[in-house]
């Protein structure tokens, strides 16, 4: 879009970090993080008439949330344990409009996104589970219409070693929406079921 303006903001954050011992055997760090903004020209990419995404200015958008995070990490031995989850909440409001777009949630913007994954190491191998859950995206500016919350479940198991030469060799294998869930991140466009990935590394 050759007519883009580009986006004038003001924002404020508040952070917080904490990092320790919890239980008194696992080492955890916290993170947490309010914000809030005001932008004008706001840069929303959508999709459009043409089949494809468009970048388009809206005039004016509050936005303000909550980042949090946690990650708690244990090691024994050879084995090594990391559990980390995170929280988002978004709200991104339309601004100085006169139609019905006026104080919605943007399109495709949700205000809801959790995830977490546990991750288990011992030597050279690896396995996680990672959950990932989406709050309802509206498709309407309206918000009349909206793709429903959907959470999906991935695993992944890898492995890495070193060849004669000193290389490093990576081995890693996915399956995705493990639980076999039937879900849109766009309108109209299915996304997979169970699916499968593998990958070969080679560090040069």
């Amino acid at each position: 879009n050759p007519n883009l303006q580009p986006e004038k903001s003001m924002n404020g954050e508040l952070n917080m970090h904490s990092e320790g011992s919890l239980l008194r055997f696992l080492n955890y760090e916290l993170e947490m993080a309010g914000f809030y903004g005001l932008v004008e020209n706001w840069i929303l990419w959508q999709p459009s008439d043409k089949s494809y995404w468009e970048a388009q200015n809206i005039k004016s958008v509050q936005h303000s949330g909550l980042d949090a995070s946690i990650a708690v990490n244990k090691s024994i031995k050879e084995w090594k344990l990391n559990f980390q989850s995170s929280y988002q909440f978004v709200q991104a409001i339309n601004k100085e409009v006169s139609d019905e777009s006026l104080d919605k949630q943007l399109i495709y913007t949700p205000e809801n996104i959790f995830n977490w994954r546990l991750r288990v190491d011992r030597s050279s191998y690896w396995i996680q589970a990672n959950y990932v859950y989406t709050g309802k995206r509206y498709i309407t500016t309206s918000n009349s219409s909206f793709l429903p919350a959907y959470d999906i479940v991935n695993l992944s198991a890898g492995t890495r070693f070193k060849t004669k030469s000193n290389r490093w060799f990576h081995v890693q294998i996915d399956v995705n929406n493990v639980l076999d869930k039937e879900y849109m991140s766009v309108v109209y466009r299915a996304m997979p079921g169970i699916n499968y990935q593998l990958a070969i590394k080679y560090s040069l």
